[in-house]
């Protein structure tokens, strides 16, 4: 059997230099089997595609939690969605 391990993480990995703001490092895995990878793959385009039209968008948490970049959509009065539909 063949796993993949993503890996992300969030803040800064420096603890020379602590913002009191964010006095954080976290860094996440998850394992998913190779058989189920595309399916991930194909269903986060789906995500995608319905809210952007285009399968280009990277899900970035800042932008969600700030709604800026490609989230900005979901602040707009006149958009079909909002952030809870998301």
């Amino acid at each position: 059997m063949m796993y993949r391990l993503f890996i992300d993480e969030s803040g800064k990995s420096t603890l020379k230099n602590i913002e009191n703001i964010r006095p954080h490092f976290s860094l996440a895995g998850v394992i998913v089997h190779e058989n189920t990878k595309e399916a991930l793959k194909n269903r986060a385009d789906q995500i995608k595609f319905k809210y952007w039209g285009r399968t280009d968008i990277i899900f970035h948490a800042q932008d969600l939690r700030r709604l800026t970049g490609d989230f900005a959509i979901f602040k707009q009065t006149a958009s079909k969605f909002s952030i809870e539909d998301f």
